[in-house]
């Protein structure tokens, strides 16, 4: 965890990682018999929040691109719509996308079709939307300033404050977050890419929430549909009824995928084993 910044075996003969002393970056190069200067890499700023507009506001450079984290008035936060990468924003808007004029297309003939491609098309357009600010994220130029260092930020990854500081897995093989070697840090390093957490908690209470609302209209929609059906209603109860499932799947998909995620949003109550 504390090895020195250096060229180190990539996990694939005959190819090695650079390792800038606190996580891997995406240079690679072929294995050599002796390493090259340092001088001879692509130059790299260090990740850290850095001043990203005249308004004062932070936000996150994570030693290659900006990210959608940032601290405004004094609060971190994310960007609304925040995705990364972009590729799969638009690659999930677009199946988004291809189902809602499918539906479109069915609707023509069977009109309770419409709801259902209107919000397929509508989940479509946010993830486009958040595809969107991404790339466009991508393009500002690097900063040049100093990094912050404000103590609503801190500790950052890479401060020691005991023995044992580094990198520990909370989840799987690919997340970890960064421990003092006293206390968490907020920011977890996944495949390689470090982020911060500050807002975590915040996002997965706010996310249960929408799932909890979002199942009970489900159930409530449903419930009309059913009872409209036992009364005859052939238009309108088939209508209520599918949209009933369609909320209530995606009630479960906010849930489920938060609560699969929760370990890179709250803080771990224990301290890591010590190896």
């Amino acid at each position: 965890m504390a090895a020195a910044p250096g060229w180190y075996p990539a996990g694939v003969p005959g190819r090695e990682r650079w390792w800038d002393g606190l996580q891997w970056t995406s240079y690679e190069r072929d294995a050599v018999a002796s390493a090259a200067p340092v001088a001879t890499l692509p130059q790299q700023i260090p990740m850290g929040w850095y001043s990203f507009s005249a308004s004062g506001e932070a936000r996150w450079w994570d030693g290659l691109n900006w990210t959608p984290y940032r601290v405004r008035n004094g609060k971190p936060g994310a960007d609304a719509y925040a995705m990364e990468p972009a590729g799969l924003g638009w690659a999930i808007g677009g199946l988004f996308a291809v189902a809602g004029l499918l539906y479109l297309f069915i609707g023509l003939f069977e009109p309770g079709n419409l709801l259902l491609a209107a919000l397929f098309l509508l989940l479509g357009a946010l993830w486009m939307v958040g595809a969107g600010r991404a790339a466009a994220r991508q393009k500002i130029p690097a900063p040049t300033t100093v990094p912050l260092l404000d103590d609503v930020l801190r500790p950052l990854p890479g401060e020691a404050e005991g023995d044992g500081a580094g990198w520990y897995p909370v989840s799987g093989r690919t997340l970890h977050r960064w421990w003092t070697g006293t206390r968490w840090a907020a920011y977890i390093s996944d495949r390689g890419r470090v982020r911060p957490t500050q807002a975590g908690p915040r996002a997965y209470l706010s996310a249960m929430i929408v799932g909890a609302v979002v199942g009970v209209l489900a159930l409530v929609v449903m419930t009309i549909g059913i009872v409209l059906t036992a009364g005859g209603d052939d238009v309108g109860a088939p209508i209520l009824t599918a949209l009933g499932v369609l909320l209530l799947f995606l009630a479960g998909v906010i849930v489920v995928s938060v609560w699969l995620r929760r370990y890179a949003l709250i803080l771990p109550k224990a301290a890591p084993a010590q190896k």
